[in-house]
């Protein structure tokens, strides 16, 4: 009887472990960019620890400003789409292995207008 209680009591006095803190994403935190092509502007995003963004592109073409979103994936990779003024543009790139540049390309094709973008972590 005595030894069903000394275990029963040494086992309720470990301790639980501490779960080990998720790292932030390495792309996580305020980018701004350039692009350039068949119109040209700047960007901006706000990336959060998921690697989800938000953020607007500023049309140097029209002077107006487009809302968007996307993500990057476990790679790095980027895909997403803005709708500017009915006219799809399709954006694709990559960040760097450091998480403090990024860049790729932009079009539509139907539109016949296409570019290159570039940006970095502020």
């Amino acid at each position: 009887m005595t030894l069903l209680v000394m275990t029963a009591a040494s086992c309720s006095n470990e301790e639980t472990p501490t779960p080990t803190p998720t790292p932030d994403n390495k792309y996580m935190g305020e980018w701004e960019g350039v692009f350039s092509g068949g119109d040209n502007g700047t960007w901006d995003i706000s990336v959060d620890k998921e690697g989800k963004f938000t953020g607007e592109i500023h049309s140097g073409n029209s002077g107006n400003s487009y809302p968007f979103t996307g993500s990057f994936d476990a790679d790095g990779k980027i895909a997403t789409e803005i709708d500017v003024n009915g006219v799809i543009l399709d954006f694709d790139g990559s960040g760097s292995a450091d998480g403090k540049t990024a860049s790729g390309t932009w079009g539509n094709s139907g539109a016949g207008i296409s570019g290159v973008w570039s940006g970095a972590k502020k």
